[in-house]
């Protein structure tokens, strides 16, 4: 459904708000197209559950990680190694976080002593080489831990059986940014101190005696809202019955409300991220809804700069130049594209792994067009943008707001009243 008519004027400055709060992930255009989703009469509960919605930025993010390593790191002996392990397949949140984690001071300081095992067939590849270094201590990586099944499936099938043929792995760690209490209860059942957590205990939404809603009068109705939106949006097929096990307030009714800078967990709100049943997700997590917008996004790019070709901004965005003899141009490079692209989405604040999904690149290719940036003075070496990079940017929008109403303007039709009779008609005069 769409909303209708005019937004209600407390609508729109609880909307600028909760953007705000947000961080500028979401727009308020972002979060009023999310509000469709709901009849009008719920666009209040929408927004007291957007409003405790937290979105944890990348700054915020390396330090929750860096904070976690050297609970690690310092509680270990100086002559000990390190193996980081992200959990899941290779490609999952896990996986992204290890871009994350370079970024930490901790691991700078102790790069020497840290190895990357991406996939879980690491292990067995390192042990046939014997590259797996003495008193080596595994760190299996995750951002939240709802029920702590999924990792625990994950690290019996997959990690387990590799680490017991490994004498050099003396000490195995669980590092996550969150996790909620069940997640931990099942760890020291089920591994005692064999496999220790190093996180940040988060309670569920709806919890009775801490939830972040209020009383149990006041948050009841939120509950009863999002479960019943929610109830449609996630599913995952079980097993051992054969059927769906429906999760209306997250993977294994975890009711969070976490977004981090790469997607949020599934074990947040469904109404949040899905994009089951036509809904229109503020932040999805699905790879075919980001591809779509990726490809709009590159379209819409290369529209612009087309448009932008006799301005002034050209000179610095078209690169590419020809001489034919009896003319000369300049045209737009691959290089010119992506640096455009990456001002652009770092305007928007978009994290680094995502503008590399998003442009198709590798992290190499991103920091050789920051290179090339910063040889234009458009970058500075931090991947900040400087002053005359702003310039630019902001040239540019000034100069595609006028073109396109200029293009709005060539495309209106005035109605003229033309009295005229044809002389012959369906061959007839």
């Amino acid at each position: 459904m769409k909303i209708k008519g005019q937004i209600d004027e407390v609508i729109k400055l609880q909307v600028e708000s909760i953007s705000k709060r947000l961080k500028g992930s979401v727009s308020s255009i972002d979060i009023i197209n999310w509000l469709g989703n709901f009849h009008e009469k719920d666009h209040l509960k929408a927004l007291i559950v957007l409003s405790k919605l937290e979105y944890i930025s990348e700054h915020e993010l390396v330090e929750l990680l860096n904070e976690r390593l050297e609970n690690i790191i310092t509680s270990t002996p100086a002559d000990h190694n390190f193996i980081i392990h992200p959990s899941g397949e290779y490609g999952k949140s896990g996986t992204l976080m290890i871009y994350y984690l370079k970024k930490t001071p901790c691991y700078v300081t102790n790069a020497d002593r840290i190895q990357f095992y991406e996939t879980y067939k690491f292990f067995k590849n390192e042990k046939k080489q014997f590259r797996i270094k003495p008193k080596s201590v595994l760190i299996i990586l995750d951002d939240f831990l709802g029920s702590g099944y999924s990792l625990l499936s994950y690290y019996k099938t997959y990690v387990a059986p590799q680490v017991l043929a490994i004498p050099n792995i003396v000490k195995q760690y669980v590092l996550s940014i969150f996790h909620l209490r069940r997640a931990e209860s099942l760890f020291k059942k089920t591994y005692g101190s064999k496999l220790l957590l190093v996180s940040a205990e988060k309670y569920p939404a709806f919890s009775y005696k801490k939830s972040i809603f209020g009383y149990r009068e006041k948050m009841l109705p939120i509950r009863e809202f999002a479960h019943e939106y929610g109830k449609n949006l996630f599913s995952l097929p079980n097993r051992e019955t054969g059927k769906e096990d429906i999760f209306p307030l997250g993977y294994e009714n975890s009711q969070a409300l976490i977004v981090f800078p790469y997607n949020p967990p599934n074990n947040t709100l469904p109404i949040i991220w899905s994009n089951k049943a036509n809904w229109n997700p503020l932040y999805p997590r699905s790879q075919q809804i980001k591809i779509n917008k990726s490809k709009a996004f590159r379209k819409d790019l290369a529209h612009n700069l087309g448009l932008l070709r006799h301005s002034e901004v050209a000179d610095a965005l078209y690169s590419g130049s020809r001489d034919l003899g009896w003319k000369s141009f300049n045209f737009i490079t691959k290089t010119d594209f992506a640096l455009f692209a990456i001002l652009n989405l770092l305007k928007k604040k978009r994290p680094i792994p995502l503008i590399c999904q998003e442009l198709g690149i590798t992290e190499n290719d991103f920091n050789e067009i920051i290179l090339s940036g910063i040889n234009k003075g458009i970058f500075n070496a931090d991947n900040s943008i400087t002053e005359y990079g702003e310039d630019i940017y902001f040239d540019a929008v000034k100069k595609l707001k006028y073109l396109k109403r200029d293009n709005i303007k060539e495309l209106e039709f005035k109605n003229y009243k033309i009295d005229y009779v044809p002389k012959t008609f369906n061959g007839r005069s």
